[in-house]
């Protein structure tokens, strides 16, 4: 409306250039959809030579802008990425000095220098703020620069309350605080504050993407798969989603839309399409498609995930050999994961390599004793939590199976570790473990009979 009044229109097409150029920076470094704002500074940059010269480098930096939080997936060959990765990469020298000279002019250059300096700083030295904040003076107190300022890295909540309590018209700054709630195994707090910042803007894709993860954090899959359509209908493309898709409907045990739906991570994340094809057919005991899955994914890189369900297959398979050399890659690969240890374990007594079951049970038995302390303290943190007492139900149930699985995987340790002892004719190691499990359902009489077979 100013642009058309005597004597401001110059200033008001100034004005209205930063404000659009401010808000898709926003828009970028939060991960939102696109409103078309860095298209309308470009238009009204271009209406004279004077504004082509003052906003067109400003404007390039924007567009090159990434997301400032979270993990976006992306095709390495994506056409609009590579360009503004390249723009980037030829310009960020020249245009650091440049910001650097004006950044003190007025609110918008000081903001985009915060911005730019923060995510193309090699250092962490280099995004200190008295570092960044060295070129300003006049406009260091801005309400912009504080907020830019304080969630450069690592949230500054002092900063960014202040921001919050001095304009509430700051209402992104609830996905921070959300999202550092989450960071702190904080769900509800964190749940509150996403939804509340996705109500005032629901066109975000980062943050339906945040509460679909918050979600499989609680392990709630049908709302995170809920939320992970939603990403997907806000950006078709969006690869975080897409493996996030695939992980809720695996765990809500629906395979066959799970396979249809990793099939179309195979051009641009092959590594995670061929493991949850593998893991999903594995669940149909379809084991032949799965293992060549599995080895498709091994091909791309192996990971301990990678080795355990490889062995899991190859057990099925009959092939033992296979399945034991897998799991002790696993293992190696993570020397917290009990299953392997167990699976090993198991693999290595079908393959009466008593001392090798022995060690692989010793070290599940203590790694599963571990593990239940875990749960137990898990669940007092959650009854003491203030949490809806229908997601304290559920995390606690949740929790108390898997209880239920490590006590029977203990159970089942230390009566193979007796038998493996005996095996290998060591009966005090043997009558010590057999000892364990005399009152166990279904151990204590297999427990006995070893006992009695034992020489005094």
């Amino acid at each position: 409306m100013l642009r058309s009044a005597p004597g401001v229109a110059d200033a008001a097409t100034v004005g209205a250039i930063q404000s659009a150029a401010l808000i898709a920076l926003r828009e970028r470094g939060l991960g939102m959809s696109d409103s078309g704002y860095l298209v309308r500074a470009r238009i009204l940059a271009a209406e004279s030579d004077d504004l082509r010269l003052a906003f067109g480098f400003m404007l390039d930096v924007v567009d090159t802008t990434p997301p400032r939080v979270g993990r976006v997936l992306g095709s390495a060959v994506d056409p609009e990425t590579q360009r503004r990765s390249t723009l980037l990469q030829q310009n960020r020298t020249r245009w650091l000095a440049l910001m650097s000279a004006s950044a003190d002019a007025d609110p918008f250059s000081a903001a985009l220098w915060v911005s730019f300096s923060c995510l193309n700083s090699t250092t962490a030295a280099g995004r200190a703020a008295d570092v960044i904040l060295r070129p300003l003076a006049a406009q260091r107190d801005a309400p912009v620069v504080l907020y830019e300022l304080s969630t450069c890295g690592n949230v500054i909540p002092d900063v960014l309350q202040a921001v919050a309590d001095a304009d509430p018209r700051f209402r992104e700054i609830d996905y921070w605080f959300g999202f550092r709630e989450l960071g702190r195994i904080k769900l509800d707090e964190a749940q509150a504050l996403l939804m509340r910042a996705y109500e005032w803007h629901p066109k975000w894709p980062s943050i339906v993407l945040t509460l679909a993860g918050l979600f499989m954090t609680a392990e709630e899959f049908a709302p995170a798969l809920e939320y992970y359509d939603r990403a997907l209908s806000l950006r078709p493309s969006f690869r975080e989603a897409m493996v996030g898709r695939v992980r809720a409907l695996s765990y809500l045990d629906r395979p066959v839309e799970a396979i249809a739906a990793a099939d179309l991570l195979l051009s641009d994340l092959p590594a995670d399409a061929y493991y949850w094809r593998a893991w999903n057919k594995n669940q149909l005991g379809e084991f032949e498609p799965a293992w060549r899955d599995i080895l498709a994914a091994e091909n791309l890189g192996v990971t301990n995930p990678v080795a355990k369900l490889a062995g899991v297959i190859a057990y099925r398979r009959q092939e033992l050999e296979v399945a034991r050399g897998r799991f002790e890659i696993a293992t190696r690969l993570d020397r917290d994961d009990c299953d392997s240890h167990f699976f090993l374990g198991g693999v290595r007594a079908e393959l009466k390599t008593w001392d090798g079951s022995a060690d692989a049970y010793l070290t599940a038995a203590g790694c599963l004793t571990n593990m239940r302390t875990r749960l137990v303290a898990d669940i007092a943190a959650i009854e003491a939590s203030e949490s809806p007492a229908e997601r304290k139900a559920r995390r606690i149930a949740s929790r108390q199976q898997k209880i239920a699985l490590v006590d029977r995987m203990t159970s089942q340790s230390r009566f193979n570790l007796a038998a493996a002892y005996f095996n290998l004719g060591r009966s005090a190691e043997a009558r010590q473990f057999a000892e364990m499990v005399l009152a166990d359902e279904q151990f204590g009489e297999r427990a006995r009979a070893l006992l009695a077979s034992l020489k005094p």
